[in-house]
């Protein structure tokens, strides 16, 4: 073996030696981050606990307003707007996304009226 390659490859190994030692010292110090980062979230969450539980408990608790006097009742509930609803869709892609957003309009127009899916896809009796 040549005593240049046996220079270099001592070198090389020196400096994987140091670099192993400069990984090791900065994973050391990302262990102690992280145990001061989990001591902390802890130490955060037993505070958390203890509020909620202070927050919680009758004495705190704020006394309901009285419910204000009402001169009427409503004899009926609001009525929604008319929303003319849009032709059914043929399938055509090019009419597709005006269509949907047609539907969306009614739909957030008249909320009581499409309140679950059953009754939006009712719509157009499919």
């Amino acid at each position: 073996m040549d005593p240049a390659d046996t220079e270099n490859f001592r070198k090389a190994i020196e400096n994987q030696d140091a670099l192993v030692g400069q990984h090791s010292l900065a994973l050391q110090e990302l262990m102690e981050a992280l145990q001061n980062l989990i001591a902390n979230v802890t130490r955060m969450g037993n505070q958390l606990d203890l509020v909620s539980t202070h927050l919680s408990s009758p004495e705190n608790q704020p006394n309901p307003p009285a419910p204000a006097p009402s001169l009427f009742q409503p004899v009926h509930q609001t009525r929604e707007p008319h929303v003319p609803v849009p032709e059914r869709c043929a399938g055509d892609l090019g009419t597709c996304r005006e269509f949907l957003i047609q539907c969306s309009l009614v739909f957030e127009q008249q909320p009581l009226t499409y309140t679950a899916d059953k009754s939006m896809i009712a719509l157009w009796g499919f």
